[in-house]
């Protein structure tokens, strides 16, 4: 028997140390190892699962490079320290310019306490790290940091008038896109004279943003960039342009988060408050992306004293904190909504193949707009487990959309709980509605359109609606 036992403990042991059970992908780069089981610089998805369902968020313990609500500066400084750190250095270099040249760092340097002034940009050419302790760097001329080179790190930087330029943006000089790159603990744009539109844009791939502070409405532009992370930053925007397997996640924002001609990013934990936007999420052409835990909008006002056609028809572009515009097949899950007088919920406006479940949305003009083109309508599209509560007008379906699936949500307090504006067939299953009082099939509501005469709007009915709301 003690034989056996031993046999046993020894069996288990050699599996802990011979990598018995094969690792997960995902898992493995949330842990900083490559596909190839290189370290790399970002814990942000090498690839995204074909089925989003399948996605796994990083785990809560400190280092992995997300503030988690359990910890602080004091407890957690290299996830939560937020904004440049100094301390006194003996070996603290003062920038020595020569002529009209751009200042040059090709090796580690730590800048001495003070403000910098450099007429003609800084460019690091060869990987290293760039302390600025705490420091001011200045341009007058509004030049650039033009990182150029792998494997380089900005931190402890206040940059007054001074652009960031990463892979050859706006240097023109062709640079390929930069791998392990990392802005770390800065503050952007401060200063008396600020600079309109300010933003950081990187063409990158594997490289991270991390703990700084943006200010005066600028943000964060990622263009074709792949495997890079956003998290913990104080910003007014974040855009992703052409980008894949990016992550932007655990960010306080002011406006909006805006995805164009992008796919399978992960956009989660940020709380996007306080804005003209009331909070926006936006994503335009793009597909297979997870949007996922956000907190969006403040709600100040029960009145919604706006009507959501006119603001669309007016606007061009809707204020409402999640858009989906164009594309499919994306995943909007446990997200809270709360809106105000001047916005709107959830609009899809030609979008196919969404599933949008267990989202809160309360307090708007209308909760979720489904409005398509002609030849370009929404389709297909699963919306579940939602609670869509104290709306003026629960859901609105509109114009071209068809074959929408709305199933077990639970409609609560809303003026009208479903508007259906459409000939079109769409389908509702088991969802709850607090005025329902009989036993039989709920007719959920039914408008004939202001736009067309001539014949009667189907009426669409929910099989027997659930008796108890979740």
């Amino acid at each position: 028997m003690k034989k056996l036992v031993f046999l046993l403990l020894f069996f288990l042991v050699s599996c802990s140390f011979s990598g018995f059970q094969s690792k997960d992908p995902v898992e493995e780069f949330l842990n900083g190892e490559g596909p190839s089981g290189q370290i790399i610089v970002n814990p942000a998805p090498v690839q995204q699962a074909n089925n989003l369902d399948e996605i796994k968020l990083s785990r809560s313990v400190c280092g992995d490079n997300v503030c988690n609500f359990d910890e602080t500066k004091y407890s957690c400084p290299n996830d939560c320290w937020l904004g440049p750190k100094s301390e006194q250095v003996e070996d603290c270099v003062i920038p020595e310019l020569q002529g009209r040249q751009a200042w040059i760092v090709d090796k580690d340097v730590v800048l001495c306490h003070g403000t910098h002034n450099f007429p003609f940009g800084i460019e690091i050419t060869e990987s290293a790290i760039l302390d600025c302790n705490g420091a001011v760097l200045k341009s007058p001329s509004n030049k650039y940091l033009s990182v150029l080179a792998n494997n380089v790190i900005v931190k402890n930087c206040l940059f007054e008038k001074l652009m960031i330029d990463i892979g050859g943006n706006y240097n023109n000089r062709g640079y390929i896109k930069l791998s392990g790159v990392q802005l770390i603990n800065n503050n952007f744009n401060v200063g008396y004279e600020v600079i309109p539109g300010y933003e950081v844009a990187l063409h990158t791939i594997g490289s991270l943003v991390k703990n700084n502070n943006f200010f005066n409405k600028s943000g964060v532009s990622l263009r074709s960039a792949e495997k890079t992370l956003i998290v913990n930053n104080n910003l007014d925007y974040a855009e992703l342009l052409s980008s894949k397997n990016n992550e932007v996640k655990n960010n306080r924002v002011d406006s909006f988060i805006v995805m164009d001609d992008s796919e399978k990013n992960i956009i989660s934990l940020n709380k996007i408050k306080n804005s003209n936007f009331s909070g926006s999420i936006t994503l335009m052409n793009s597909y297979d992306n997870f949007i996922n835990s956000n907190e969006l909008g403040d709600y100040s006002d029960k009145s919604s004293s706006i009507d959501c056609n006119n603001v669309l028809d007016r606007m061009g572009i809707p204020l409402l904190p999640i858009g989906l515009l164009g594309g499919g097949k994306n995943i909007i899950s446990n997200n809270l909504l709360k809106g105000d007088s001047s916005s709107c919920g959830i609009f899809i406006d030609q979008s196919k193949g969404n599933k949008i479940s267990e989202n809160t949305i309360e307090y708007f003009d209308q909760g979720i707009l489904l409005s398509g083109l002609p030849k370009a309508g929404n389709e297909n599209n699963e919306i579940s487990n939602n609670l869509i509560k104290n709306n003026k007008a629960g859901v609105f379906i509109k114009d071209q959309s068809r074959n929408n699936k709305f199933s077990n949500n639970s409609f609560v307090e809303n003026e009208r709980q479903v508007n259906y504006n459409t000939t079109l067939p769409n389908f509702f299953k088991g969802n709850f509605f607090d005025n329902f009082k009989g036993t039989g099939p709920f007719f959920v509501y039914n408008i004939t359109p202001k736009y067309e005469t001539g014949w009667v709007p189907l009426i669409i009915q929910d099989e027997t609606p659930r008796q108890d709301s979740n």
